[in-house]
């Protein structure tokens, strides 16, 4: 969705343009039927989406060592 997002608002441009819609086929096949606004406003802010992606890519590494070291460290993980 990061790269599609990039693009997107040509995407909508060239729709204008030629009279063609498929901005919103793109967002109704990511999103379907019901949910093609969120899939809309997603794409329309790459810049968010791109900050969520770096901090999910980034900050998640070794997230679950984390939590096996604390549960570890409770007492069910010592008695287990």
């Amino acid at each position: 969705m990061l790269d599609i997002s990039k693009i997107y608002k040509e995407i909508q441009e060239e729709d204008k343009k030629a009279g063609t819609n498929r901005a919103q086929a793109l967002v109704e096949t990511l999103g379907g039927k019901n949910r093609s606004n969120i899939a809309s406003s997603i794409l329309l802010n790459g810049d968010i989406l791109e900050q969520v992606y770096n901090a999910s890519k980034n900050e998640s590494t070794g997230s679950a060592q984390k939590e096996l070291n604390t549960y570890l460290d409770s007492v069910e993980g010592k008695t287990t």
